[in-house]
């Protein structure tokens, strides 16, 4: 499964600096529940209005100003809280901390701009203090929530960096800092330059393969996903300009990644960008029409473009509310969407969506890496970004079908995002779901009695009732393991039915010796390829060719949706160190292991390079004596 990233309609805005989620079990160094102005508040007010402006700092098409005051101390937040008893004077100066000249059209704050000057300044809502940016006719056009939990006295000081056409505006108090990132048109034009524009129903698609038939059904499949984004978050979907741009290449993906989000996402593959409320993904994989014409992109990457045009849909229809959710409930919910918009498009495919996550979960659990609940209330995902996605899905699918998910976001609509707030929609889960603890164990029951596909280490996998289509991204492999482990450590047979399916290369791999985890140090693959088997062996990140047999007959290549069968079976004996590879039909090959490692709990799959194959009936069997 391909990872993915928001830059992010919950956006991070510096070191120490964090916006507030609910559900999120952290303790505050402060509450924020002050009502009126304190003597901290006061000296604070008297501070900025007494404050002159810092020298201008320019770069590229940008320049800005800011009070010379201590913006983020206590009493800058005790008097934006204690607004209510404020003067109009001290008002408009908490409007007015920071002044920014924009040169050209672009986006800046999360907002379209036009070249002119904007206000940065702070109000409370949801008793949680904002910086909100306003246009020189005083009207908000953005705004982001931020909690400080070690204040500073010390005076905001601002620099601004360029980024070619565009730039970041700085601020710093001592070792508080903020981030405000402006990108123009014209930089993004520069971005996007070969994406042409196909425009769909709800969906625009920006891609450098228009012709092909394969945009055309996606606009098609994104238009629906939107459709579906309703059911889960409620309201009526009056936008029709949601954006997504598929880069032919990671270097011209990252370049993007760079500039909007500093280069947040730059492994993850795709991203929803809360700057430009638009969302980006890199595409690796090049369909191949005679190849994969019948099926399209495959799931996994399908389920990639959809999850990050939901998170868009999530903020048109929760505007200001996405802001405070928890991490794990803004992806699961996420991605819950992604199986049920699947489902629509073909029954069938969102069972198959779960049942593949399942299998991932599955094997991250059996590698140690599956995030524990404290994990997702935290908002963990350092070890595995996708393991914490998967859980995160499987927790919220579980909610879902609870009848929680209405409830829960009303809650968070309704109770402001403060220390009690987060206990109140604590309190709102236990009514509803009996316990985020509770849920979280039921997904584990889950994982372990329903069974488990096999789990993606690389490239794609779609589960269809003709059997397991594997696609690999070029110059790249693909991996599925299976989740039975060797029983024994001297001896495993294990056996599956393949079709290559046509393309520019064929091969179709067997692995064995494979530790649990995505990041396996060392294993062995079975490599057919139609006129030979060949022998690799991987070690701490290099492959070795080991040995080969060469024939003077190709195996017969099937077609996208007439597969040609073909069985092999890999038997291993210890005690002579020998691996026999058998294919139906009489072509077999033996291999001498000198150096194996013990195969005790380690796993078997299978995959392809630089390919697409088809798989069924993949199992490990009976070992031989």
């Amino acid at each position: 499964m391909s990872l993915r990233g928001v830059e992010d309609l919950r956006p991070s805005i510096g070191l120490r600096v964090v916006f507030l989620c609910c559900f999120v079990l952290l303790a505050f160094a402060r509450p924020s529940v002050a009502q009126e102005l304190e003597e901290s508040g006061k000296e604070f007010l008297s501070q900025l209005q007494r404050a002159g402006w810092s020298g201008e700092a320019k770069a590229a098409s940008i320049s800005a100003t800011i009070r010379n005051a201590p913006l983020c101390s206590w009493g800058m937040l005790n008097a934006v809280r204690a607004g209510d008893v404020l003067t109009k004077e001290n008002k408009e100066n908490l409007a007015d901390v920071a002044r920014v000249t924009i040169g050209e059209p672009g986006w800046f704050f999360g907002a379209a701009v036009e070249p002119g000057e904007y206000r940065l300044g702070f109000v409370d809502e949801r008793k949680s203090v904002h910086w909100v940016l306003r246009n020189d006719k005083g009207k908000v056009i953005g705004k982001q929530s931020l909690v400080i939990y070690d204040a500073s006295s010390a005076p905001a000081q601002l620099s601004v960096r360029a980024q070619g056409s565009s730039g970041v505006v700085l601020v710093r108090c001592g070792n508080i800092k903020f981030s405000f990132r402006f990108l123009s048109e014209r930089g993004h034009r520069v971005l996007t330059k070969g994406l042409k524009k196909s425009v769909g129903k709800r969906v625009t698609v920006f891609s450098d393969r228009m012709s092909s038939d394969f945009i055309r059904t996606l606009k098609t499949q994104l238009d629906i996903a939107v459709d579906v984004q309703s059911e889960i978050y409620g309201g009526s979907i009056s936008r029709k300009d949601f954006t997504l741009y598929l880069f032919p290449n990671q270097s011209s993906y990252r370049e993007a990644d760079r500039l909007l989000t500093g280069g947040t996402f730059a492994d993850a593959g795709s991203f929803a960008s809360r700057l430009t409320d638009r969302a980006y993904c890199s595409v690796p994989l090049k369909p191949n029409k005679k190849r994969d014409g019948a099926l399209g992109y495959p799931m996994m990457a399908l389920s990639t473009f959809i999850h990050e045009i939901n998170h868009l849909v999530a903020q048109h229809l929760r505007p200001g509310a996405v802001g405070y959710w928890a991490d794990w409930f803004a992806e699961g919910l996420t991605e819950l969407g992604v199986e049920l918009a699947l489902e629509k498009m073909r029954p069938g495919d969102g069972k198959r969506f779960y049942r593949q996550n399942l299998g991932e979960a599955w094997f991250y659990r059996s590698a140690g890496t599956l995030p524990t609940v404290e994990d997702l209330a935290a908002g963990e995902m350092a070890a595995s970004r996708q393991a914490f996605y998967v859980m995160s899905y499987l927790v919220c699918r579980q909610l879902y079908h609870a009848g929680a998910i209405p409830k829960l976001l009303d809650a968070n609509d309704k109770v402001a995002a403060t220390r009690h707030s987060e206990a109140q929609l604590r309190e709102q889960l236990e009514r509803s779901s009996g316990s985020l603890r509770l849920t979280y164990e039921g997904v584990l029951a889950s994982i372990r009695d329903e069974g488990a596909s096999p789990a993606t280490v690389h490239g794609y996998l779609d589960h269809l009732d003709s059997g397991t289509r594997v696609t690999a991204t070029r110059d790249s492999d693909a991996r599925a393991i299976l989740p039975d482990r060797v029983s024994a450590a001297d001896r495993f047979e294990f056996s599956a039915d393949f079709s290559y399916l046509p393309g520019p290369t064929n091969q179709v791999d067997l692995y064995f010796g494979y530790q649990p985890g995505r990041y396996a140090t060392q294993f062995y693959k079975v490599a057919l390829v139609p006129k030979s088997i060949q022998l690799w062996r991987f070690l701490h990140g290099n492959w070795k060719k080991v040995g080969h047999v060469n024939y003077k007959s190709a195996l017969a290549i099937g077609k996208a949706t007439a597969p040609h069968w073909h069985h092999v079976t890999l038997r291993y004996l210890r005690k002579n160190k020998k691996l026999r590879v058998e294919l139906k039909g009489g072509r077999w090959a033996a291999f001498e292991l000198e150096e194996y490692f013990p195969l005790l709990a380690s796993r078997v799959g299978f995959g392809t390079w630089g390919s697409a194959a088809w798989f069924r009936s993949a199992k490990l069997g009976a070992t031989p004596k």
